[in-house]
């Protein structure tokens, strides 16, 4: 029966097994479950488009005699538990009564075992007691009066260890074991999304993601050693690699199909490549790029490198015998692909920038060769908008904003076009706009935003849709930092209530979402930083105490959340800059947090926050000192940005006046007297 619970789940861990809390506390609370999902019945009550809240908060733990009515409450109103489990696990008092607690007061409601370390039942092995990881809570039922009993409980697990299914498939298993859902539902959409990235932020290729099965090996092994004739073995690797895959992408272990991989290769490592034909050669390319893609699976992206760049060494050589065939040429440009998103994934840029160039010219090659074929459109449109996403991460941004008009030009050549397409243009405006900006270039940011909400207004692109309202919301609401650098507070405020408006309706259609949610935070915060722009200072003040306090809520049980983190500080930006009181070890100890954990890497508004904070507490400190050590931290983070954006210029040029320096210059068309310029004066 559905739960009308205050949480979705509650994560119980050993404390030395909070780093891993902590990673997979965010993992599964910004994991987006696929849309045709979303609303069905599931074991707990409709599947929600987001897994939160989970509560995960242990620190009052330490010193205390019980678990305390907060954590019994949370308990209490936590729909499924998730149980880190490890050697450090069983030997904690807390994790078992937990567990227990949670058996007694949901009798029936899912406990998940998520497994670190140690072995499951390793204490019914004689020797390797030390090892077990389930505590005993876990290993066994409670009886109807709610006490442990001898009869063992199967709790269903995710092995997260690396021999087992590692980080990125123990996810997912976790997901699906908590709505019922089968793996195969998950890891479709895991790589759909995957292949979507640079569609969606830039654009991506097709190349379907697998799961593996439970399947025996024996009737591969038996078969392969009844087939002695070379076209039998070659025959054999063709079943393998597609009919075998067919049926083993359903369920949900990688041993089995990385076994297929493995055996392919082994197969093909005893052959000279020369003597290969061309079948047999695309036979070995769709083998390693299995291995690939089961390594991306499991969380081993410098593995799935290797093996893609093997791929890409067979595909190049099939497109050296035959140039102008278009099969080898997209054959290969997938393998070129995942080479660059793989670098770019491992912040290799100079690699991931030639890889999407040489994509990009192998995309252009396919529509030459079908120049009316909707996929080879696709292809050559996803060629630049890749190329120029890798040019904007190197601050290339002319070469960048090329790119993202060669890709609109061929988006625009697809007849007939559809909602994807449609949405992939609307995100080329969307790309260019932000160059503009990080640029300096404040107009033609306006100009870019404005064609960007005006795609939208498509007629084939229904305006009930949520996935176009987000578009044109977010839109809205980067429309209005424009219009503020510009310093027009008219034109701002209104494309900030259009972008309220927009969230508040969308709001109420799924009132869980959470990511809509915090727009309301970054709502407040932007309405009082128009209010102090135009000197009213008191509201401004009360902005920014009901943004903290709002976001504060969000942060219960959710501490380690990096998207609310930035929200906070934001809203403590706005504090400071207000003169409302901030505590500045708390605060510095935030931006610390940000920036050891990589929160300001491509995040360029948050460094102005986290800059623009220290800056105003430093112009509130008690002594030269302080305020000097405040500025000095301030200018740190300022200097490892782009300085032709605004967001870095104004508080750059701020921080030289307070130091007595004049020299500092700013780019063209950013006023520091301007209303934004205008709130960095001391």
């Amino acid at each position: 029966m559905e739960k009308d619970s205050q949480y979705l789940a509650f994560i119980s861990y050993s404390h030395r097994d909070k780093q891993f809390a902590n990673w997979l506390h965010r993992a599964l609370e910004f994991y987006a479950l696929p849309s045709r999902l979303v609303g069905q019945d599931s074991r707990l009550g409709p599947i929600p488009r987001r897994i939160r809240p989970i509560f995960r908060d242990r620190e009052e733990l330490a010193a205390a005699e019980n678990l305390g009515r907060r954590l019994e409450s949370a308990l209490e109103n936590s729909k499924a538990l998730i149980v880190l489990c490890s050697p450090a696990a069983v030997a904690s008092r807390w994790t078992n009564e937990e567990i227990a607690t949670f058996k007694r007061v949901n009798p029936g409601a899912p406990v998940l075992a998520a497994i670190l370390d140690g072995e499951p039942f390793a204490s019914t092995i004689e020797g390797r007691e030390e090892e077990e990881c389930f505590p005993p809570a876990l290993r066994f039922k409670l009886d109807a009066e709610g006490r442990l009993t001898d009869q063992r409980a199967e709790p269903i697990a995710a092995d997260f260890r690396e021999v087992g299914d590692g980080k990125r498939l123990g996810k997912l298993k976790l997901i699906a074991g908590l709505f019922g859902l089968g793996l195969d539902d998950l890891v479709q959409r895991d790589a759909a999304r995957r292949n979507k990235r640079f569609a969606w932020i830039a654009a991506a290729s097709a190349l379907g993601m697998v799961g593996t099965t439970g399947l025996s090996l024996y009737a591969i092994d038996q078969r392969e050693e009844a087939i002695e004739q070379r076209e039998q073995a070659d025959g054999l690797i063709e079943f393998m690699l597609t009919d075998l895959r067919e049926k083993l992408e359903p369920v949900g272990r990688l041993d089995v199909l990385e076994a297929v991989g493995d055996r392919a290769l082994d197969y093909y490592a005893q052959q000279k490549l020369s003597d290969l034909d061309a079948d047999a050669l695309g036979r070995r390319s769709r083998a390693l790029h299995l291995m690939g893609e089961v390594s991306m699976l499991r969380g081993d992206n410098k593995t799935a490198l290797e093996g893609f760049r093997n791929a890409a060494a067979t595909t190049e050589a099939l497109l050296e015998r035959q140039r102008d065939d278009w099969q080898r040429i997209y054959d290969h440009a997938q393998s070129v692909f995942w080479v660059g998103y793989l670098a770019d994934e491992q912040g290799r840029q100079d690699e991931a920038l030639a890889r999407f160039v040489e994509y990009r010219d192998l995309t252009a090659r396919l529509v030459e060769i079908k120049p009316d074929d909707r996929a080879s459109q696709l292809e050559a449109s996803y060629g630049p908008i890749n190329l120029g996403y890798a040019y904007r991460k190197q601050r290339r941004y002319d070469e960048a904003l090329t790119a993202f008009e060669e890709a609109q030009v061929r988006l625009a050549a697809i007849d007939p076009p559809d909602r994807d397409t449609l949405l992939t243009m609307v995100q080329t405006h969307a790309h260019s706009a932000t160059i503009y900006t990080s640029n300096g270039q404040i107009e033609k940011s306006i100009e870019a935003r404005q064609r960007q909400l005006e795609a939208l207004d498509h007629d084939l692109l229904d305006q009930s849709d949520a996935a176009v309202k987000e578009m044109r919301g977010y839109g809205e609401a980067n429309l209005f930092v424009s219009h503020f650098v510009r310093g027009d507070l008219r034109k701002a405020d209104e494309c900030l209530a259009r972008a309220e408006a927009i969230f508040a309706d969308l709001s109420t259609t799924e009132p869980d979402n959470q990511e809509w949610r915090e727009t309301r935070a970054n709502s407040l915060v932007n309405r009082g930083l128009i209010e102090l722009a135009r000197g009213e200072r008191t509201a401004a003040r009360g902005r920014a105490n009901q943004a903290t306090a709002e976001v504060q809520a969000l942060l219960q049980g959710s501490a380690d959340n990096v998207s609310l983190q930035k929200k906070l500080l934001a809203a403590l930006m706005l504090s400071a800059l207000s003169g409302s009181p901030v505590n500045v070890q708390e605060a510095q100890k935030l931006v610390q947090e940000l920036q050891h954990g990589d929160g300001f890497r491509d995040d360029v508004q948050s460094r102005h926050n986290a800059a623009t904070l220290l800056m105003a507490l430093g112009d509130q400190a008690g002594t030269p000192a302080e305020r000097a050590s405040l500025w000095s931290k301030s200018r740190t983070i300022l200097e490892q940005a782009d300085v032709t954006n605004p967001f870095i210029a104004l508080p750059r040029a701020a921080l030289a006046r307070r130091s007595g320096t004049t020299t500092t210059n700013l780019p063209p068309g950013l006023d520091p007297d301007s209303a934004f310029g205008g709130i960095f004066r001391d």
